[in-house]
């Protein structure tokens, strides 16, 4: 649901909405028009819209969304010689941390594990 179709379905004022936030009337009406709305505007819409009632959900752990290993392609070397840009294989870009002076060619098939939240590039494939 766009930011507009929001405002509109429960009856929102632009006005108030821009109160609240801080900024003109106008301002809102054009986030409206291009249905970019700012972080401030955001929060205070989901302020202002009530919230539906939560489902109740079995306590079963969630299935990893992680594959153990992961397998991707370089497709940058940045600056910074720690660092490579990889593509993963269902095509996701992401920066992935390895050796100094390692994997320092374009399009070589690397190996990836995920530590803590940051790509590390383990080998070649």
């Amino acid at each position: 649901m766009t930011f507009k179709e929001q405002i509109e379905k429960h009856n929102i004022n632009p006005g108030d909405l821009a109160s609240m936030c801080g900024v003109k009337e106008k301002t809102v009406l054009l986030y409206m028009q291009t249905n970019k709305p700012s972080k401030r505007m955001v929060a205070a819409l989901e302020e202002m819209i009530p919230a539906p009632p939560e489902q109740e959900q079995e306590n079963e752990p969630a299935p990893e969304s992680e594959p153990a290993e992961l397998r991707g392609r370089i497709t940058g070397i940045p600056l910074n010689k720690y660092l490579r840009f990889v593509e993963l294989e269902n095509g996701t870009k992401v920066t992935a941390k390895c050796k100094a002076d390692k994997f320092n060619r374009k399009n070589l098939k690397v190996k990836l594990e995920l530590q803590s939240g940051s790509y590390y590039v383990r080998g070649l494939i």
